[in-house]
């Protein structure tokens, strides 16, 4: 039987527990204004939740990861869990004064550095350019991250960021964005049930 996978993200401090599961995933943006205090609650929140492993990448919201001792943190690594390679990095391009952004340019040295086989879910706080990415009209996804997806090839492409729910296929890889806010930074949207 395989593992039931239940994904989420960019919950900004608005945490609802999740129905059992054996890997929870959590794509980034816990906080809404990064800090102690936001981790902590986040952490004993992580602490509660009726999951097998759970597995976390901060986002551009998150700054003290070091509290989390609840879940497997993936900041450009991977871990294998129940038979499934999952490899997770926080990193969006630069806008404005957040954490874990990088230039365009190092974007895609970084991309450089990442396996390219073996992968089967692939977590990244933000999407690719072009999927799932639209922002009140705005393509805010990165071109480095949609050229290393299509060299991987993972079974699914897990993020958030952009806060717009969504799902889509390319017929190799499944791309999930499963932020939970809308884009007023409302609760509107039930966490996601990975498909593999």
């Amino acid at each position: 039987m395989k593992p039931k996978i239940i994904a989420l993200s960019d919950t900004h401090g608005q945490h609802e527990d999740v129905e059992e599961c054996d890997i929870l995933i959590f794509a980034g943006d816990w906080s809404h204004i990064s800090g102690m205090k936001s981790t902590l609650i986040f952490n004993a929140w992580l602490d509660r939740q009726p999951a097998k492993y759970k597995v976390v990448i901060p986002g551009n919201h998150d700054q003290e990861v070091h509290l989390i001792d609840t879940a497997i943190v993936l900041i450009n690594n991977g871990i294998e869990v129940e038979g499934i390679t999952i490899f997770g990095s926080p990193y969006t391009p630069e806008f404005c004064n957040w954490h874990y952004m990088k230039s365009p340019e190092d974007m895609e040295k970084m991309y450089k550095t990442f396996p390219t086989q073996g992968i089967d879910i692939l977590i990244t706080h933000g999407p690719p350019k072009g999927i799932l990415d639209n922002f009140k009209g705005e393509r805010i996804g990165c071109p480095s991250l949609y050229d290393y997806v299509k060299k991987l090839q993972p079974k699914a492409h897990i993020f958030g960021h952009n806060h717009h729910k969504g799902y889509c296929s390319d017929g190799l890889t499944d791309y999930y964005n499963v932020a939970v806010l809308d884009q007023d930074y409302y609760r509107m949207f039930e966490p996601t049930e990975i498909i593999l």
